[in-house]
């Protein structure tokens, strides 16, 4: 067992296909293929079900891929010391962020910090909130911007708030509530809302 097909398994439990894990890899789809196989004889047992277009992860999969990217994380910090010892900062920062970030450019704070250090490479996920915090608790993110409710916990990570939003509830001007400056929730509980997904912040 090597690294290498650690970071291979991982890539192809998350993409979920043989082209995409290598493409992604920057290797040959038979390459991948053969040292997907090698783990899995090393093993003995399957890891991935090999399906027409797309391959599912087994249980037995799914037990390595935690320790895989624990020892794959472990491995960025590894470097990323050696490095900081030697008065150098590079490595890979690891950031996630929810798609309706408004007063938070996160393209300009990145263009600075990589002309501070630009030997950083940095990797960027969008997704929602809860799935973000869980990465970052993984520690398969560094650091993310979320969007909670005031009520929200947050358990395992150390968080700070850097702006505050209104929700605002549009409607039209012939509709019952137009004429309310604030309202209420269960004012909101009966109609139909166009709305994020369930799970975010919102």
């Amino acid at each position: 067992m090597n690294l290498k097909q650690l970071e291979f398994a991982v890539a192809l439990a998350e993409e979920g296909n043989f082209t995409r894990a290598a493409a992604r890899c920057h290797v040959v789809q038979s390459a991948l293929s053969h040292q997907i196989a090698h783990l899995e004889a090393e093993l003995g047992t399957p890891l991935f079900e090999r399906l027409p277009r797309e391959v599912r992860i087994t249980p037995a999969g799914e037990a390595l891929l935690v320790h895989a990217r624990q020892v794959l994380v472990s491995l960025r910090h590894l470097r990323a010391d050696v490095a900081a010892v030697t008065g150098e900062v590079r490595g890979t920062l690891a950031i996630g962020q929810i798609s309706s970030l408004t007063d938070i450019d996160v393209v300009a704070i990145l263009a600075t910090f990589r002309q501070a250090y630009p030997q950083v490479e940095f990797q960027l996920r969008v997704d929602k909130s809860e799935t973000l915090i869980a990465q970052v608790q993984a520690r398969e993110l560094d650091v993310a911007l979320v969007g909670l409710a005031p009520s929200a916990s947050l358990d395992g990570v150390c968080h700070q708030m850097l702006q505050e939003e209104d929700l605002v509830a549009v409607v039209a001007p012939t509709h019952r509530l137009a004429g309310q400056a604030r309202l209420p929730l269960a004012l909101l509980q009966d109609e139909a809302l166009v709305d994020f997904a369930r799970g975010t912040g919102a």
